[in-house]
Formats: structure tokens, C-alpha cells, sequence
């Protein structure tokens, strides 16, 4: 009988770094760029090229080096129950299957960087927007479109609406961006505003990732000129 030639699986169509970590057998380290990011001196790092370089899950891969791990009360998880330092630091990991089925990761590179594991991995919230859907014929479309992205980033963060740590009216004016009433001068502060209710709640500075910043750029430029 000929032997069985099993063929490693290769996860595509995903920027997802832990989905592709858990279900593809091929992975191109790159983690190392979260030390090169960190010794970067300026505030704000724009990345530009290559296309089709893996920017969309670099972003997802540096969200899941910072964010801190919490409930649906916003609370911090317990050691025990986070996954994300297994992402970098290797482990084994329950992929939630009816076989029961684990997968064992091994280190990825920035693991050999003890220092910046120790000061930044789990530490501060994350806001990570995607302008890729940021699109339309007409002002109002492209209107709607970034009212549509910003409530899908306010609800990564729902739990704010439960902190103790946010005013009531603050409370009020993030529930306009979960239900798309908010104002077109609002929309304009909606990633401010998150990132003041985030570091309000957390008492830590923000990381903001922001992927596909140009599309509505581009998008307009091509339709209007």
C-alpha cells in the first residue's frame, strides 16, 4: 500500500493573525516588526507598501500583542484565561472543536525579546478601524459607510457602556455611534472620543490602528475626480 503524502494546510483569504496561527500549518513570521514599531520615536507610523504585503494582518497581529484581554464587563482576564500571549510566546491551545482537538504553537521571533514582551504584550487597549467598506456614489454614501465602520469599532468595546469610570452622558453619545444616529460633526471625533473613553476606563495610553486609511480617498478620487 503507498503511504498517504498529507499536505501542510494553508489558511488563505483570512487577515486574521490568531485564526490563521490556529488553522494554517504555513505562517511567515513577522512579528518582529512590533520591537521595530516600538523603537520607532514618532507618534503617528504610516505604511504604505508593498501591496499585498500582509499590512491587514500585521495590524491584527500588533492588536493582539497590545490589547488587554477582557470580559464583557471590560474586565482585565485572568492569566489562565488569555490567549493571546500563547500567539507569541508559544503553547498549546483548545481549537474549541467537538473532536477536543489542540494545537501546539511554537515561539514566533519577538519571544526572543524578553524586555518588550514583559513592558507591552497585553498592556494597553487597542482600537483597530477598517475603512476597506468606505465607499459610494454620492458624499452621503460614503457618509453612511463611516458610520456603519465606526459602530462596528465601538462594539469591540461595548463593555464601556457598564464602566463605572464614564459619565452618563459620555455613555449617551457612544450609544449614537452603536445606533448610527450620530451627527456628521460626531462622526468626525469618533475615533477621538473611543480613544478617550478607552483610556478613561483603562487609565492606559491607546494604540490606534487604522487599515485601509486611503480607500475613501482613493474611492472618491476615482468616482468624482
Amino acid at each position: 500500500m503507498m503511504a498517504t503524502t498529507l499536505f501542510p494546510r494553508i489558511r488563505t483569504g483570512t487577515d486574521d493573525f490568531k485564526n490563521l496561527l490556529l488553522h494554517s500549518d504555513v505562517f511567515v513570521d513577522k512579528s518582529l516588526l512590533i520591537k521595530e514599531l516600538l523603537e520607532e520615536s514618532s507618534e503617528v507610523i504610516l505604511i504604505t507598501r508593498p501591496r499585498r504585503w500582509g499590512k491587514s494582518l500585521n495590524m491584527s497581529m500588533i492588536k493582539r500583542f497590545f490589547e488587554i484581554e477582557v470580559n464583557a464587563q471590560g474586565e482585565p482576564l485572568p492569566e489562565t484565561e488569555r490567549i493571546n500571549p500563547a500567539l507569541f510566546l508559544g503553547g498549546t491551545i483548545d481549537l474549541k472543536l467537538a473532536t477536543g482537538r489542540k494545537k501546539l504553537l511554537q515561539k514566533l521571533q519577538i519571544a526572543s525579546c524578553p524586555d518588550t514582551i514583559i513592558e507591552y504584550q497585553g498592556k494597553f487597549p487597542v482600537i483597530l478601524c477598517n475603512l476597506k467598506d468606505v465607499k459610494g456614489s454620492t458624499y452621503q454614501e460614503i457618509e453612511e459607510g463611516i458610520g456603519i465602520t465606526l459602530k462596528n469599532t465601538y462594539n469591540q468595546h461595548s463593555y464601556l457602556l457598564d464602566s463605572t469610570a464614564i459619565q452618563l452622558n459620555e455613555k449617551k453619545a457612544m450609544q449614537a455611534y452603536l445606533d448610527e444616529s450620530a451627527t456628521r460633526q460626531h462622526l468626525k471625533q469618533g475615533l477621538r472620543f473611543l480613544s478617550e473613553l478607552l483610556y478613561k476606563h483603562f487609565n492606559q495610553k491607546v494604540y490606534m490602528l487604522i487599515d485601509e486609511y486611503d480607500t475613501p480617498i482613493n474611492h472618491a478620487y476615482i468616482k468624482f475626480g
